[in-house]
């Protein structure tokens, strides 16, 4: 089994600066996809989300997750955490240096695929996605904002919540002074993946699901698919930087 990717990524119509980073990396059985939308303006949240990328992907290089049990959930996320840390300590060592940087953070989606056993883990904290693409597009990932957290905890409707004031603000994310809480969603070998997406909200917010399925369902490689993702998005008036990483399960 073999592993084909791509990212795209695009400042977008509106905004100065490119906060999104994405990337992608393997070793033997296990590929990792990471994308981060960083925040706090300035040139803030463009080192965020870089400095995530890399220094989880650094994590990955340097660990035995080849050595894990694919089907060892609490072992791996184990292993996540310590990435998390490792990505914090980094980002807390730079804002000890310059308090520029306190304020900074990013959303972390990382999708990790276990290729033999077809075995995924998902790792979210913000409101980036995660999707798998079967013939129908399933959305993996919950964001973690003010909205989710009423429904969830204080019972409201999603149409009180979505009310509120702020509602799209999250409640976690990553930063050296940020709430972190990441949540894990573990999705079998049966869900039969041909793709897995990880997309920032620049894309998810403006396209429709319908065409979002209409998109990865044509027989485009997935180059194509990306760039098609990123051009409806604009031409739909996403006011956002736009990113995807576009995993293709062969």
């Amino acid at each position: 089994m073999s592993i084909k990717w791509v990212i795209k990524s695009e400042t977008g119509p509106i905004r100065k600066e490119n906060q999104d980073f994405a990337g992608f990396v393997n070793k033997k059985n296990v590929v990792m996809g990471i994308l981060c939308d960083g925040m706090g303006g300035h040139k803030n949240g463009s080192v965020a989300s870089k400095v995530a990328v890399k220094e989880f992907i650094d994590f990955f290089n340097n660990s035995q997750i080849e050595t894990i049990d694919a089907f060892d959930s609490k072992n791996i996320q184990k292993w996540f955490q310590e990435g998390l840390e490792q990505v914090t300590k980094k980002m807390k060592s730079l804002a000890n240096m310059d308090s520029q940087y306190l304020d900074m953070g990013t959303t972390l989606v990382i999708s990790l695929f276990f290729q033999k056993e077809q075995e995924l883990y998902v790792f979210n904290l913000g409101d980036s996605h995660a999707y798998l693409y079967n013939g129908f597009l399933h959305q993996i990932t919950k964001d973690q904002n003010i909205m989710n957290y009423l429904i969830d905890k204080e019972n409201l409707s999603p149409e009180k919540a979505k009310n509120i004031h702020g509602w799209d603000r999250l409640v976690s994310a990553l930063g050296p002074k940020k709430n972190a809480i990441a949540e894990t969603y573990n999705i079998h070998k049966d869900s039969n993946p041909k793709y897995i997406i990880l997309t920032s909200d620049g894309i998810h917010s403006f396209i429709p699901k319908i065409l979002f399925e209409t998109i990865l369902n044509d027989n485009s490689p997935i180059e194509q698919k990306a760039n098609k993702l990123v051009k409806n998005a604009i031409e739909l008036k996403s006011n956002d930087n736009l990113t995807c990483l576009i995993m293709e399960v062969n």
